[in-house]
């Protein structure tokens, strides 16, 4: 069994303490360790959320547009739309599709104030052959450039791509055919750095962020290196939107897929899925925990009349975008309530409990094969810390 759950990322719904009183301290950590910690951190102060396919052509992108439109026109709101992988590119561009759904009218705080910028990566700007590493196309509710102070602007959608090919396939299959190999550790790294720079150079500067990053294809899809998508941003410990299947058999393929994320440790904070007459969206809530809400839509679409679905649905995108941040304040809540929650119930071996303080207390957010995934209250951070503490006690 331990080394089975070793495999994956275990689950993290049920968040655990430790005591760190062995540890050193962080004055004594070395610099190569604080390289690592930089790499391996994740900023958790702000809503952020991965958004999982059951299946290829469910609908993530449109669920992607309708969350970022509801979430830009909100209060004084800055949004990422991140998509790490892409295929089919230019011709075929998520990011630029969530741009254009987000409305070029009125924000809730009244005048013409949502900015909208789609940029490239280098490695997906190659495939408009332009060799800068950062292409940048601005399209603003405002007349103002990129930069431009101006008070009317309140709200902020930057709208990303940072790995892609030009053909249409699979990215295992797209890289392999037209090159430019991408790592694992590339993805992971470049979600990580996007999300940062995102978190650091909000051009409003408030404290009301939203950020989504679309995944390719489904669940279980591979990424770019063969290895499966869900394993490899496990790594991220992101929380999980997964859009479900409305179609016939959607039901198995959508709870497979919940199931599937569940195994590698996601937190799914809500299935959305559109209805094709099927209903499953009521089979699907009857056989998930009460606290996964089931989102339903209307049928998906036609080809080219996806911006109008999707302003067509905007109470429902407004309803999830506000499950999607009081979520995210009870998974806050609880994290920064379990130190001293550990410090009142729990009893670890070995320990003189009068001496542990609140600061030697490990928060455990969740697992990621070898590694502990640790919360810092201080920096409303979560970082991988190797689990060597599976060696000492369980292991001989």
């Amino acid at each position: 069994r331990r080394r089975r759950g070793r495999e994956f990322s275990s689950s993290s719904t049920t968040t655990t303490t430790t005591s760190t009183s062995r540890n050193r301290s962080k004055s004594e950590t070395s610099d190569d360790e604080k390289k690592e910690n930089k790499t391996t951190t994740i900023n958790v102060s702000y809503p952020a959320f991965q958004v999982w396919g059951s299946n290829t052509a469910v609908g993530k992108t449109l669920v992607s547009g309708g969350v970022i439109n509801a979430a830009a026109k909100s209060s004084s709101s800055s949004c990422l739309y991140l998509k790490p992988v892409q295929t089919g590119f230019p011709e075929d561009s998520d990011a630029q599709f969530v741009a254009d759904c987000v409305h070029s009218g009125e924000s809730e705080s009244g005048g013409s104030s949502i900015k909208r910028r789609v940029t490239t990566g280098a490695h997906a700007a190659k495939c408009r052959s332009v060799s800068t590493e950062t292409t940048t196309t601005t399209s603003d509710t405002t007349t103002t450039d990129d930069g431009t102070n101006n008070t009317n602007i309140i709200n902020n959608v930057w709208c990303h791509t940072e790995f892609a090919w030009k053909i249409a396939a699979g990215p295992h299959i797209a890289e392999k055919l037209e090159g430019r190999p991408v790592t694992d550790e590339d993805v992971v790294n470049a979600v990580r750095n996007r999300l940062e720079e995102f978190y650091n150079n909000d051009l409003n500067n408030n404290n009301n962020k939203f950020a989504l990053v679309e995944t390719a294809g489904g669940v279980a899809s591979p990424s770019s290196s063969g290895n499966l998508q869900s394993n490899v941003l496990a790594r991220c410990r992101l929380p999980a939107i997964l859009v479900g299947d409305g179609r016939l058999g959607g039901v198995s393929v959508t709870l497979t897929s919940y199931e599937s994320l569940l195994l590698r440790g996601y937190d799914v904070a809500c299935i959305i899925l559109s209805n094709e007459g099927y209903d499953n969206h009521e089979a699907i809530a009857k056989n998930v925990p009460s606290n996964v809400k089931v989102f339903s839509l209307p049928k998906l679409p036609n080809e080219g009349d996806g911006r109008k679905w999707v302003h067509a649905q905007e109470d429902t995108f407004r309803d999830v975008y506000t499950h999607l941040v009081q979520w995210h304040a009870k998974r806050m809540k609880k994290l920064n309530a379990l130190a001293n929650d550990a410090l009142d119930t729990l009893w670890w071996p070995f320990t003189q409990h009068e001496m542990v303080k609140k600061d030697m207390v490990a928060v455990i957010d969740g697992r990621s094969q070898d590694d502990f995934v640790i919360y810092d209250e201080n920096t409303e951070t979560v970082q991988h810390r190797f689990d060597a503490a599976a060696s000492w006690w369980t292991q001989g």
